[in-house]
Order: structure tokens, then C-alpha cells, then sequence
């Protein structure tokens, strides 16, 4: 599974892609949050309402290149955050963009460097892993990215929506590699709280 965006919590949380080993079927989730004290660098969001899955339409787009990634579409736009799908000219990535200059407060760059120390930590073959994080000045505005693992795929929510209806036994191995990686954040110190938990937010890979 993978961690998103948190809102208000009183153990800490990060926002963590999971996804399932790329030589076996499973779920994989995006997004655990977790703020880390004085977090100085961004790192890597993953599930905080970020599933990447083909569900995502490209948005109108004028940017060409972030740092050395080429943009190939825009998945999703909020406010002051953007995802991108875009590529390196090795692999395909996910680049997530915070623009300073359309922030109000202080607070959503906070979380958003949290999100990527605590992402930086994570070490799960189901958790999609930050590749990079840096600053990028474009047209006088400074904005914070984050590089993550691209994982293909369908959520679950779209699967049901197909008409897809597991039966027990899949309903059971969805439910255990679920509670697995839930398992692994919650032994961190402190826990990683993963709060958004639900079918669009689980992925399904080969």
C-alpha cells in the first residue's frame, strides 16, 4: 500500500507508495505520513491520495522539463501541489512538485519535506521507493519536487468498477499483504500511521 497527505493526527504519519515485489501479483498501496522533526530535505510522498494508476488523465500542460525530468503528462493538480508522470531517459517516474510561491503558511512545505524523510527511511518491497529529491528555480518560482517509483497498474476501486469481483481466498492474500506492510510501519519509532486506507488507494501490479 502506499501513504498520502495526512491530516490532523496525533501519532505521527507519512505518505508512502506500497507496492507488491514486481515478481508476484499483490496490492499495492500508496501513501503513509509521518512528520519528522526539522526535516530539512524533501524526499518521497507516496499514498496520500497519489494512487498513480491509469484512472489519472493528463491535465493541460505547458512545461516541457523539471531538473533533468522530461514531463510526459500531468496526473493530478491541487491548489499549490502537482504529480506529474515523467521520465529520465532510463525509467518512467512520478514527480510530485510543491510550488513555494502559491503558499499562504509554511505548513504544507513542512509536511512535504516530513513526508519525504520519512519516505527516505522506508525499506519494503512493497513501498515504492524515493529515487531523488531537489529544488527547482523555474521562471522566478522556487518549487520543491520529489522523485518516486512509478508503479502501472489499476487501483482496486477501478478493478470493482470493471465488474471484478475476487472471491475469498483473494479477498484473504489482499487483506495479508495489507496488514504485512502495515505491520512493518507501525514496528518504526515512531510508528508510521498510514490514515487513508481504501480501494482507490491500493494498486494492482504483475
Amino acid at each position: 500500500m502506499r501513504p498520502a497527505e495526512t491530516k490532523e493526527h496525533s501519532a505521527q504519519a507519512a505518505n508512502t507508495p506500497i507496492i507488491p515485489p514486481t515478481t508476484r501479483t499483490g496490492w499495492a498501496c500508496p501513501c503513509p505520513l509521518r512528520p519528522l522533526p526539522h526535516a530539512r530535505h524533501t524526499k518521497k510522498c507516496l499514498l496520500r491520495g497519489m494512487v498513480f494508476s491509469a484512472r489519472y488523465q493528463a491535465g493541460p500542460m505547458t512545461l516541457e522539463k523539471l531538473g533533468t525530468y522530461a514531463i510526459e503528462k500531468r496526473l493530478s493538480a491541487h491548489q499549490n501541489r502537482e504529480v506529474f508522470l515523467a521520465h529520465d531517459g532510463v525509467q518512467t517516474v512520478i514527480l510530485k512538485r510543491l510550488r513555494l510561491g502559491q503558499m499562504r503558511d509554511w505548513k504544507a512545505m513542512q509536511l512535504f519535506e516530513r513526508e519525504a524523510d520519512t519516505l527516505k527511511a522506508l525499506r519494503h518491497p512493497r513501498i515504492p521507493r524515493l529515487l531523488d529529491s531537489f529544488h527547482e528555480e523555474q521562471a522566478g518560482q522556487t518549487s520543491l519536487m520529489m522523485v518516486m517509483e512509478y508503479v502501472a497498474g489499476p487501483s482496486l476501486a477501478d478493478r470493482l468498477k470493471q465488474g471484478w469481483r475476487p472471491r475469498e481466498p483473494e479477498v484473504l492474500e489482499i487483506a495479508r499483504q495489507g496488514l504485512e506492510i502495515l505491520s512493518y510501519l507501525h514496528q518504526h519509532d515512531p510508528p508510521v500511521i498510514h490514515r487513508d486506507i481504501k480501494p482507490s488507494n491500493l494498486i494492482w501490479t504483475d
